[in-house]
C-alpha cells in the first residue's frame, strides 16, 4: 500500500516537472525593451526585448534615408557654372552640384541678361568709332587749314598798308604845288588880256589903262 503512494507521488512529480519544461519551452513570451538604437540616414536601429524566462527578440530598425532640401547658393551666369546645394534635413549631411553656365542671349546685338556685346556688334562699333575718329580728324586738320589761310591773307593786307610813300612820291607831288602857281598866273595873263598864254611885261603894266582891265 505504501509502496503504491510512493509510485503515485512520483508519478505526479515527473508530470509536474514535465509540465512546467513543457510550458517554460511553449509558454507565450512576455518581452519587454531594455536596449534600443534610433536609425540613422544611413544605418539601421534596433530594439531589443527581454521575456521573463530570458529570452530576447531584437526588432530591427531600417535607415531613414536622407531627406534633402535643394537651393541654389550660386546662380549661374552666361559664362560661369553655378552651384546648387543640397542639406539635408535630417543629418545635416550636404553635397553640392554644379550648374551650367546659362549662355548668351542675344537681341539685337546685345545679350538681354549681362549686356555683353556679340562678337558682330563689336566689331561694326570698333568700325564705327574708327570713321568717326577719321572724320573728327579730317574736320579738324581742314579747320587748320583754314584758320592758316586767313591769319596768311590778313599780315599782306596790313604790310601792304602800313607801306610809307617813297622820296619820289613826296618829290611828284612837290613838282605839282610848285606848278600849280605858274599856271594860275598863266591864266591870269589871259584873264588881263595877254595872250600867247606868257606872263606880262613892265611894259605892258604900264600901258594898262588906271580904270581897269576891260572886258572886249
Amino acid at each position: 500500500m505504501a509502496n503504491n503512494k510512493v509510485k503515485i507521488l512520483l508519478g505526479i512529480a515527473i508530470l509536474l516537472i514535465a509540465g512546467g519544461a513543457m510550458f517554460y519551452k511553449f509558454h507565450p513570451h512576455d518581452y519587454v525593451l531594455f536596449d534600443t538604437k534610433e536609425p540613422t540616414c544611413t544605418e539601421d536601429g534596433y530594439n531589443n526585448y527581454r521575456c521573463w524566462c530570458g529570452t530576447e527578440s531584437k526588432e530591427v530598425l531600417e535607415a531613414i534615408g536622407h531627406d534633402y532640401q535643394e537651393e541654389i547658393t550660386v546662380e549661374p551666369t552666361c559664362t560661369e557654372e553655378g552651384v546648387d546645394t543640397f542639406t539635408c534635413n535630417n543629418c545635416g549631411d550636404v553635397y553640392t552640384e554644379a550648374i551650367a553656365p546659362l549662355g548668351h542671349s542675344y537681341i539685337d546685338g546685345i545679350c538681354e541678361r549681362c549686356g555683353e556685346l556679340s562678337e558682330e556688334k563689336k566689331k561694326a562699333e570698333e568700325e564705327q568709332k574708327k570713321k568717326e575718329e577719321e572724320t573728327k580728324k579730317k574736320q579738324e586738320e581742314s579747320k587748320k587749314k583754314e584758320q592758316q589761310s586767313g591769319g596768311g591773307s590778313g599780315n599782306s593786307g596790313g604790310g601792304s598798308s602800313s607801306q610809307k610813300p617813297s622820296g619820289n612820291s613826296g618829290q611828284s607831288q612837290n613838282n605839282v604845288s610848285n606848278e600849280t602857281p605858274s599856271n594860275d598866273t598863266s591864266a591870269g595873263a589871259a584873264a588881263w588880256g595877254f595872250g600867247g598864254g606868257s606872263s606880262p611885261t613892265t611894259e605892258d603894266l604900264d600901258n594898262t589903262p588906271t580904270g581897269g582891265i576891260q572886258g572886249e
